[in-house]
């Protein structure tokens, strides 16, 4: 300290205080700037979760509707704060199954950062979100749909997935061998449910299978969520009138959710002449409502189509581009 001392003493006392003072200005500099990045760090943050949040929304609309995918996209957007605070949305581009959705804040003001000169910076965000559909799925049912009955069926539709001894294709009742054949492995897979790929061939499974279909059923249907046992119970619609596969009711989900809730093989329409190589080519959802083997020979199962939008966690399910051909539509942020 002497040598200060002896600064002070030679008549230095104004540049202390000019070093001082510069270091204080530098000081007060900084930490407006910290203020500033910090607010405009959590903006930033806010406009993603809009742009998130109006793109998910948009996707839902998608393929059916590109214009009330925008409209809806542009809703969302005004729900999540934009609009105000200077808060505009840049553009909105549509695909066929993919939406992107630009937010921003030109512009915005600075609160401290004035001081070192700097009036505004341009704050956005950008999110896509887009429409998949599982092309490997587990829980599927060892039964078939033909192209042309999926096609032309509508949500809500009841359809007969096994048939009794009335209506017999050469032979075939509606069974599939999936992993194996034989009268065993159909059961299994009725009770646990099969994993099964698109494009994958298999062969049907001739035979009425009255037993092992009836005693399948009862046991898959026994183990049901009582709270996931009716059709509006494990779907519903939302205000665009889009169908939802309830969380709690979804077997994808890592958890059993409900039994009645299952995946179907779509496959080409073709003559079935006892054991038939088919190759699939969709998979349909569809909600079991039960199952009728009265006498001997009689046996039908019978489900209610359904497509609707369903989240998938199933390590043992796959995702991959949209397809019509499948019942189940996942929708995600994938930018």
């Amino acid at each position: 300290m002497r040598w200060l001392s002896r600064l002070i003493k030679k008549g230095e006392e104004g540049q202390v205080l000019v070093v001082a003072a510069l270091g204080l200005a530098a000081l007060l500099g900084f930490a407006a700037l910290a203020i500033d990045v910090g607010f405009f760090v959590w903006e930033r943050r806010a406009l993603q979760n809009a742009a998130d949040a109006s793109a998910l929304a948009g996707v839902m609309e998608l393929p059916n509707s590109p214009t009330a995918a925008v409209a809806m996209a542009n809703d969302y957007a005004v729900r999540n704060g934009v609009g105000d605070r200077g808060w505009v949305v840049e553009s909105i581009n549509v695909d066929a199954t993919a939406i992107t959705v630009s937010v921003a804040h030109p512009n915005a003001p600075l609160m401290l950062g004035r001081v070192l000169g700097l009036l505004g910076v341009n704050v956005g965000a950008r999110s896509t979100a887009a429409i998949n559909s599982p092309y490997r799925l587990s829980n599927v049912m060892p039964w078939m749909l033909k192209r042309s009955v999926y096609e032309a069926a509508s949500n809500d539709d009841l359809v007969i997935l096994k048939y009794d001894a009335r209506n017999p294709e050469q032979g075939n009742f509606g069974p599939l061998a999936i992993g194996r054949r034989g009268a065993a492995a159909y059961r299994r897979n009725i009770e646990e449910g099969a994993v099964v790929e698109l494009q994958g061939e298999y062969d049907t499974e001739p035979g009425n299978m009255v037993g092992p279909t009836e005693q399948g059923l009862q046991r898959r249907l026994s183990e049901t969520d009582m709270e996931c046992d009716e059709w509006h119970e494990a779907f519903s619609l939302d205000g665009g009138g889009t169908l939802h596969l309830s969380p709690r009711c979804n077997p994808w989900l890592g958890k059993e959710g409900s039994k009645r809730v299952v995946a179907i093989p779509v496959v080409e329409d073709t003559d079935l002449h006892g054991r038939t190589r088919v190759r699939i080519v969709g998979l349909a959802l569809a909600f079991l409502e039960g199952f009728q083997c009265p006498r001997g020979n009689e046996c039908q199962v019978r489900a209610r189509l359904v497509k609707a939008v369903a989240s998938l966690e199933d390590p043992d399910s796959l995702l991959g581009p949209f397809d019509p051909n499948v019942g189940i539509r996942v929708l995600r942020l994938v930018q």
